[in-house]
């Protein structure tokens, strides 16, 4: 009975050593300096595009384009309604003859 007692003891001792070990790993883990920026990347685009005439009213084409196409959808969502607003001034009796506002 005392030797069952001693391995119990040794298996809580196990699970709560290897739990802490557990827990600092992770915070270790989560506790790391930030890296920093070695160099910054700079892409440039070297596609050069020449402003002819020709390319000037494509491009306003084809914005003309989308925007018609945009205002036409924009309209074929649309919602016909009808608003009302009023003011009334209600008077009435009531069952025992009074009138009420």
């Amino acid at each position: 009975m005392v030797g069952l007692d001693i391995r119990e003891k040794d298996n809580n001792m196990t699970k709560r050593v290897l739990l802490f070990l557990a827990f600092l790993a992770v915070v270790f883990a989560s506790c790391r300096s930030t890296r920093t920026i070695q160099k910054a990347i700079v892409t440039r685009d070297t596609t050069i595009v020449a402003d002819t005439p020709d390319t000037i009213t494509k491009l306003r084409e084809d914005s003309l384009k989308f925007i018609k196409e945009s205002y036409q959808q924009l309209l074929s969502n649309r919602i016909n309604f009808t608003t009302f607003s009023a003011k009334m001034d209600v008077d009435y009796q009531g069952s025992d003859g009074k009138n009420t506002m």
